[in-house]
């Protein structure tokens, strides 16, 4: 093992006993008080709430994310490969991108929750694809910007398709952004699954399971939830990087 793999690791695992010992020291505190429940208590929930029904929840709303990221990766390569072949076309798409970055995220949810009051899981989807989708467009976008000028006039005076530009040399260039984007989207887009589906209280769902931990103010649920979402959006972190060491991807 590295050195500075060793050390990020010791630094990690410090970062986390602090904010053990700090919660402790909270909880001591204000013993009886229900916002500060203790480690042992929260270790309790943890393990009392690992349930088949609460499992199955977690993975239909990883399922929900993972449909939600791959069509917004999807539409952002379209739009990245339109850009590829005419840098002018970006500027219909810029405004759009503009305005799904900037718009409130209560405004976009109340209006797609109201949209799609009968199709719920629909809705929730779709809120997670709009919020997720700059992001790709605005990552491959820089890695598009990122390649250097003299393989991009190279390229120009070849008389080969597009097409065979794109998937031997674009693609390939553009795969450690892809990763990233795989990255991004996946931790951004499982929490906002999570608040599309606490909204808009749809079952089987671990925003419902948020939504009734917080109706019954439940914290010591509410911050095992918590919990177990940090440590599947940590794994996705691990997985993407473990695949990008794996084929050899400075990342």
């Amino acid at each position: 093992m590295k050195l500075s793999t060793i050390k990020r690791i010791s630094f990690s695992t410090t970062t986390i006993i602090i904010l053990f010992i700090i919660w402790a020291i909270l909880a001591n505190v204000n013993q009886g008080n229900f916002l500060y429940p203790t480690l042992g208590q929260i270790i309790k929930t943890l393990f009392k709430e690992f349930t088949k029904a609460n499992v199955l929840n977690y993975l239909y709303t990883i399922f929900r994310v993972i449909i939600a990221c791959a069509s917004s990766i999807i539409i952002a390569t379209l739009i990245i490969v339109l850009y590829l072949k005419a840098h002018s076309s970006f500027a219909f798409f810029s405004p759009i991108i503009v305005i799904l970055k900037t718009i409130p995220f209560i405004a976009i949810s109340l209006f797609i929750i109201l949209l799609f009051l009968k199709v719920k899981v629909i809705g929730a989807i779709v809120i997670s694809f709009i919020l997720t989708l700059p992001i790709g467009v605005e990552t491959l976008k820089m890695g598009v910007d990122n390649i250097p000028r003299s393989i991009t006039d190279d390229l120009a005076t070849l008389d080969v398709n597009f097409f065979l530009k794109l998937f031997k040399v674009y693609l390939p260039i553009l795969a450690p952004y892809f990763l990233l984007v795989v990255l991004e989207t996946f931790g951004l887009g499982f929490k906002v699954m999570i608040m599309a589906e606490f909204f808009m209280q749809l079952k089987n769902s671990v925003g419902f399971m948020f939504n009734d931990a917080k109706v019954n103010l439940d914290m010591d649920r509410l911050i095992a939830y918590s919990i177990v979402t940090i440590l599947i959006v940590s794994i996705n972190d691990l997985i993407v990087k473990k695949v990008a060491k794996k084929i050899k991807i400075d990342y």
